[in-house]
């Protein structure tokens, strides 16, 4: 799970974070312990802003509890 994960975050970027964390919010299986420590790697590695990956994570959580 993580594998693809890490592929859809590093394609995608920030928009990635926000659809993976809207889906967990949704669709339980997706965990958020997965998604998040993957953006905060690729913000340690200089590919994403570590606010945009917070950013992003929060924007996607609010995005699905408001689905609900």
């Amino acid at each position: 799970m993580v594998g693809w994960i890490s592929e859809f975050i590093a394609e995608g970027g920030y928009r990635s974070i926000v659809i993976l964390m809207l889906l967990e919010a949704v669709v339980p299986p997706i965990p958020s312990e997965f998604i998040m420590p993957v953006g905060g790697l690729l913000a340690r590695q200089g590919e994403l802003h570590l606010a945009g990956v917070v950013a992003a994570g929060t924007l996607g959580s609010l995005l699905g509890a408001a689905l609900w």
